[in-house]
């Protein structure tokens, strides 16, 4: 079964409340809460979310998280590189030489890496600012 880590779960999650949220920053406890993430979990999300320059850190009393850019300019393919790295459905997708002991002798290699270009295109078409809309949409039904 193809599936995303629980950790970018929650990040996604992460990202789409911080979209939301119009009241400035967010500490992780308002975020943790949220999302119904322990804060160590939250916190540990928040610092590699601010490492691959998608969210900020605010210190001070009224501190806590907020995005880098536009809900609109940041997508989730962004959000589960930053998690995950790279979109790849095997070691020879991921489009690092020699990455695989099969490559040579597999002949579905090229059917691997087009698949992971078509998922990381799906994603990169999806906004924060589409998953707070779908949120809404969700809450009004």
């Amino acid at each position: 079964m193809f599936r995303l880590a629980k950790m970018t779960d929650y990040a996604a999650l992460l990202m789409a409340e911080l979209a939301a949220g119009d009241a400035g920053p967010m500490p992780v406890g308002r975020l943790a809460e949220s999302v119904r993430a322990p804060e160590p979990t939250v916190a540990k999300i928040m610092k590699q979310l601010v490492q691959a320059k998608l969210v900020r850190s605010v210190r001070g009393a009224s501190g806590g998280y907020c995005l880098c850019g536009s809900s609109e300019d940041i997508s989730l393919a962004d959000v589960v590189e930053a998690m995950e790295g790279p979109v790849a459905l095997t070691e020879c997708g991921s489009g690092s030489p020699r990455s695989c002991v099969l490559e040579d002798p597999c002949t579905l290699c090229g059917v691997w890496a087009e698949m992971g270009r078509q998922i990381r295109a799906i994603m990169a078409s999806v906004s924060l600012a589409d998953l707070v809309r779908a949120r809404k949409r969700h809450a009004a039904d």
